[in-house]
């Protein structure tokens, strides 16, 4: 074909016939397409939301409610206002219901122990801690416990074993301290009401010698009771100092009459024994031994031999793989056991050191006292004769006196607010929840269905631009 000058000007191409055809049959097929992906994006927000709510397990929440007043209720004697304890308390008891101290027992309560989530959990507690959810009803003193199971009636078991074991500590804690408390006070009692009868006999003895009048008598005055003004505050503070003695001697003799060994610790080093993973595994390996030989058959035919080497070989080495798990075990239990005692021995240590020291530095305290009241006692003898040693056996009663009277108002207060009325108490025993708690939150659920329904128009927006 021949070229003209004008090659390199083309005329515009003119759509031809079939052209116009698809043209028109895609404009006709477009509000199709769009109804066809509109009823796929519903569909599959339809699918992902049914899938994603039955997929979801069902769970059931049980709930207990207690009763933690933040002061002490009280008979006669409220709690002292200074005590550094009493705005802890509430945190305290709930942290105390969430720690290991308290799940221990759970794990160890026949009733909890008999649900099969906690018999199947690698750790109870850890279990126990994770769903176990406590917060307090609006701004008062109730505080609900709520533990979260896929089982209602062991939703209700859990949740009420928590709650009993917890008021068992709480009340049988207090109540032994308190009677080994009164019991020692009730000791020293006695032995200070013997000095004070010695004493009395004493003053006594001087008043005779001296002629005076019988002091212990209602119109009885002291000729010399401005002398001993001077004297008055060593007095005050040295009773103050016994009395603080007399407190931490009972402690200290509390605390060495104490148990060496720490309470439940076989239970524990038993359950720590059971979760060690060097033992789990090796425990896995004989009941695997075990389950190939329940599973050979018996020696037939001409591989009867054959047979009888394989299960000899496996009798013999589950017969060693036993005898290592128990040789195991039982090293893990010598290593927790010590460890255990060491720990419990280094607390008992730790406490008794401290009390020691407070002890030595109020001897300190006491013997600077006494050495200050010594010196102005022989000042006093010195001028007075016998007369100034019956005012200072007098002043010397009274200070006894006051000790005794602090020991015996302190054993009181003990023994009337042993009766006093709970400050943790049981409101409300958890039931079997009758329906379970909802499955998934509304905007999660939606979310869900929203990503579907987007999926079709996504696929068939980008779709045709990656094939071509």
């Amino acid at each position: 074909m021949a070229m003209t000058g004008d090659a390199d000007f083309q005329s515009p191409i003119e759509p031809t016939q079939d052209d116009l055809h698809e043209g028109a049959s895609s404009r006709t097929r477009s509000p199709y397409r769009r109804l066809k992906l509109l009823l796929a994006g519903l569909l599959a927000a339809l699918i992902a939301g049914l899938a994603f709510y039955f997929a979801t397990p069902t769970q059931y929440s049980a709930r207990a409610v207690i009763s933690i007043a933040k002061n002490a209720p009280f008979i006669a004697f409220p709690a002292d206002s200074d005590d550094p304890t009493r705005n802890r308390f509430v945190e305290t008891q709930v942290e105390l219901i969430r720690s290991p101290v308290i799940l221990n027992r759970v794990v160890g309560n026949p009733t909890a122990a008999a649900c099969a989530e906690l018999r199947e959990s690698v750790d109870p507690v850890a279990h126990i801690q994770d769903r176990l959810l406590i917060s307090r009803l609006g701004d008062s003193n109730l505080y609900e416990t709520r533990y979260v199971s896929a089982s209602a009636e062991d939703a209700a078991s859990i949740v009420n074993a928590v709650v009993t074991e917890y008021l068992h500590a709480h009340r049988s804690e207090p109540d032994y301290n308190g009677a080994r408390v009164i019991e020692m006070l009730g000791a020293e009692q006695q032995r200070r009401e013997v000095e004070l009868a010695q004493l009395r006999e004493k003053v006594l003895q001087l008043s005779r010698e001296t002629h005076g009048p019988n002091p212990f008598s209602r119109n009885a005055k002291s000729s010399n009771a401005d002398r001993y003004e001077l004297t008055s505050d060593l007095r005050r503070k040295a009773a103050e100092v016994d009395l603080e003695l007399a407190l931490l001697d009972a402690e200290q003799r509390r605390l060495e009459s104490s148990p060496s060994k720490p309470p439940h610790l076989d239970a524990h080093v038993e359950l720590a024994v059971q979760n060690h993973p060097p033992i789990i595994a090796s425990q896995l390996t004989v009941d695997e031994l075990q389950a190939q030989i329940d599973q050979l058959p018996g020696p037939t035919g001409g591989s009867e031999t054959d047979e009888k080497k394989a299960l000899a070989e496996l009798t013999r080495e589950l017969g060693e793989r036993r005898a290592a798990l128990d040789q195991l075990k039982e090293d893990q239990r010598d290593v927790l056991r010590r460890k255990h005692a060491a720990l419990h021995a280094e607390e008992q240590f730790q406490a008794q050191q401290s009390l020691r020291d407070k002890i030595a530095a109020l001897n300190v305290k006491k013997d600077v006292l006494a050495n200050r009241l010594d010196a102005a006692e022989k000042q006093l003898e010195a001028d007075e004769g016998k007369l100034s040693s019956l005012e200072f056996t007098l002043a010397e009663l009274d200070r006894e006196k006051q000790v005794f009277e602090l020991i015996a108002a302190r054993k009181l207060r003990l023994e009337t607010e042993r009766n006093a009325p709970e400050r943790v108490a049981l409101m409300a025993t958890a039931r079997p929840p009758e329906s379970p708690e909802p499955k998934v939150a509304l905007w999660t659920l939606g979310l869900v269905c929203g990503v579907a329904f987007l999926l079709p128009l996504v696929v068939a927006r980008f779709w045709p631009a990656r094939a071509a």
